[in-house]
């Protein structure tokens, strides 16, 4: 494991991670390179330590490498597709999932990045349609489950184990209620990037966080309106009914879906549709659609 300098990506947390992922500070140097990630592009972490990541990225990538930096630093957030190379110059395309690091005083000192290989299903996407984004979530949350499972984490196995039942092909595209992306506010890093995988599988565009305040912050961007804010429960420093007040202030119209926990934690006028965990795609798709379309039963439940 690399060593991670003060302010910079959690090393640990990355480590354990069953998908690939990385970390590199803003001079694009790599600070945290976890074993799938040495799997992914056949490079160890002693070999990328400190050393640029654009050696992974082929020089007619780099201006959208450059622009997703920029607007992790903007808005905290990037999710995207872009393409790689590994160290064997083998081209590679990637689903790419963003978060920006901070230091001590809040400002942004890096770049915490999770990386999905979706090159050989990429392949198969114009005769297959959005389809492919549903499969590829559906293999990594399978792998995943396994892997949380070992560790003993079964929480996170059964919501990972939820994300990876297959869905046919009418299913997997169906259109959700709503205009806008979906603000989604999840505390698990693997399955917030799984659910946005799979909203985008919809034609659903999603700006996928798990900071409260980076949540409110682009609510108040002044961006087109949300579609619905999707509400994490269990976040850490955050309580789920101070988070919908925040977000309310912004946008006092805004549709909400609690994701997990008992309705009783937010005031039921607060929440148009709770989805209980572990949620399939198929229910998170009917709760974003339910509260997008206006729903008046607060304690509308999924399944």
């Amino acid at each position: 494991m690399i060593a991670t300098p003060a302010g910079l990506a959690p090393a640990a947390v990355l480590e354990s991670l069953p998908v690939p992922a990385l970390a590199f500070d803003l001079d694009r140097r790599v600070t945290a390179w976890n074993p799938a990630a040495a799997r992914l592009y056949g490079a160890s972490a002693a070999d990328v330590a400190g050393r640029p990541v654009a050696r992974f990225v082929p020089p007619d990538a780099r201006g959208t490498f450059d622009r997703a930096v920029a607007a992790v630093v903007a808005r905290g957030e990037w999710a995207g597709e872009l393409a790689a190379v590994a160290a064997d110059e083998t081209p590679l395309t990637i689903d790419a999932r963003w978060s920006a690091v901070r230091d001590a005083g809040g400002r942004v000192a890096g770049v915490s990045a999770v990386h999905l290989d979706v090159t050989a299903a990429r392949r198969r996407a114009t005769a297959c349609g959005r389809g492919w984004r549903v499969r590829v979530a559906a293999a990594v949350a399978s792998a995943a489950a396994e892997g949380a499972a070992r560790a003993g984490d079964e929480p996170t196995a059964r919501q990972l184990a939820a994300l990876a039942r297959p869905l046919a092909p009418a299913t997997s595209e169906a259109a959700v209620a709503g205009d806008g992306p979906v603000l989604l506010v999840v505390a698990d890093p693997l399955v917030r990037a799984l659910a946005a995988l799979h909203l985008e599988a919809r034609g659903v565009p999603a700006f996928a966080t798990g900071d409260g305040s980076e949540a409110v912050e682009w609510l108040a961007g002044g961006r087109t309106g949300a579609r619905a804010a999707v509400v994490d429960a269990g976040l850490p420093r955050w309580a789920a009914a101070g988070l919908v007040r925040e977000l309310r202030g912004v946008d006092p119209l805004l549709p909400v879906v609690l994701l997990g926990g008992p309705a009783g934690r937010v005031p039921a006028d607060d929440v148009q549709a709770c989805c209980p965990t572990p949620f399939t795609a198929e229910d998170l798709a009917w709760a974003v659609g339910e509260a997008a379309s206006g729903a008046t039963n607060a304690a509308a439940v999924v399944g």
